[in-house]
């Protein structure tokens, strides 16, 4: 069973529950289990995967939604992060 952090979060009224049927949507044909066991840090989704094909899993979540690196060991020079941007809202003038 591996525990990862995504780079997804949750907003406003949102619950990271709600993040289950897009879970077992992308994860369809695999025989693996995929449950959302909460958030880490300032929302990040956590997420639990076990099963036969969990290292197929994993990577497909890694390549879809990104996962956060959780050491510092696993970044290091020229490393390439996958992010999300969020535009500020414009000023009033």
């Amino acid at each position: 069973m591996a525990k990862v952090v995504l780079l997804e979060k949750v907003y406003g009224q949102s619950r990271p529950e709600d993040f289950t049927p897009a879970l077992l949507t992308l994860c369809s044909g695999l025989e693996v289990e995929v449950k959302v066991v909460g958030t880490a840090g300032r929302g990040w989704i956590v997420v639990e995967v076990s099963g036969e094909d969990e290292t197929v899993a994993l990577e497909l979540l890694r390549e879809e939604m990104g996962m956060a690196p959780v050491r510092p060991g696993e970044v290091g020079r020229f490393s390439t992060l996958r992010g999300k941007y969020y535009p500020l809202a414009p000023m009033a003038s």
